[in-house]
């Protein structure tokens, strides 16, 4: 199945472009969990499989940040494995790894991701030059959403900041995606801060097919209805990513962790239901 045809059937069954985030950190879970479970590791998988079993009806993709099943040791790769094996298969699964490399190194990243843990996309880092996409680019099935505006303060630091052509760090890699997209049977995208909605305005005219996640929302304060007159402006093939704003909820709750989770959800399904103008393309 074309990426394009998967991210539509998971838009339309949802109703929703919610991506929710599994950044499971211990110390945060429920005391339910923790409580009841032999390691760090087992709790984490006990969240994680209830997380999606109460949420699967309302969420598009799941992105499941690496980072945080790395940093519980060797079981954290298995963990990640048996996590996305039981996430539903209509649903898009994202890697949140963030990983760059020369293209014999990204080779081997592409086949622990795609062929090895089965996701259907993944974050990159552009930096080390276009070549270093080429690898997770090769299947029509996959998609790479790859960092050209982020969400945190610090992208100021380099994304903003214009080269000797006159255009930002952010600007010249959306035109190179834009360039690349036409010459890969995989499907290149952007990551652009939902705290960033000004300047993405530019970079969604300059790779106009892209498409699109947009992390920061909640946590980070980025803006629903920004987000949503973005999306609908350009008519994005868009995800937008909650994390701690759902799979934290019980913390700010009076209700059950379960009841927290399910409620988060649906008001952010709600907040994002597929816009009118959501990009409709297989």
């Amino acid at each position: 199945m074309h990426y394009n045809e998967k991210l539509s059937g998971a838009v339309s069954q949802s109703g929703s472009i919610l991506c929710l985030g599994l950044d499971p950190v211990p110390q945060t879970l429920p005391p339910e969990i923790s409580a009841h479970a032999s390691s760090q590791v087992a709790a984490v998988e006990a969240f994680c499989q209830k997380v999606i079993q109460l949420t699967s009806p309302y969420v598009a993709a799941y992105k499941l940040n690496t980072a945080y099943f790395e940093a519980l040791g060797p079981a954290g790769f298995e963990l990640l494995s048996s996590i996305r094996e039981n996430i539903p298969e209509h649903i898009v699964t994202i890697a949140d790894a963030k990983r760059g490399d020369v293209p014999h190194t990204g080779r081997k990243y592409k086949e622990a991701f795609f062929d090895r843990l089965g996701f259907d996309a993944i974050t990159l880092s552009p930096l080390m030059g276009s070549d270093t996409l080429l690898p997770f680019l090769e299947d029509y099935r996959k998609a790479c959403y790859i960092l050209t505006l982020t969400s945190n303060s610090g992208a100021s630091d380099f994304f903003m900041q214009r080269l000797q052509n006159g255009n930002t760090l952010s600007e010249d890699i959306a035109g190179r995606l834009n360039r690349l997209s036409g010459d890969v049977q995989g499907q290149p995208g952007m990551v652009v801060g939902a705290t960033q909605t000004s300047e993405a305005d530019n970079l969604c005219g300059i790779f106009p097919e892209s498409h699109v996640l947009m992390p920061g929302i909640g946590a980070q304060k980025g803006s629903r209805e920004d987000v949503i007159k973005l999306i609908e402006r350009h008519r994005l093939k868009a995800l937008v990513p909650v994390s701690r704003g759902i799979i934290e909820a019980h913390k700010n709750s009076e209700d059950s962790w379960t009841e927290a989770i399910v409620s988060a959800t649906r008001t952010y399904n709600q907040d994002f239901r597929k816009p009118a103008k959501w990009h409709e393309q297989t």
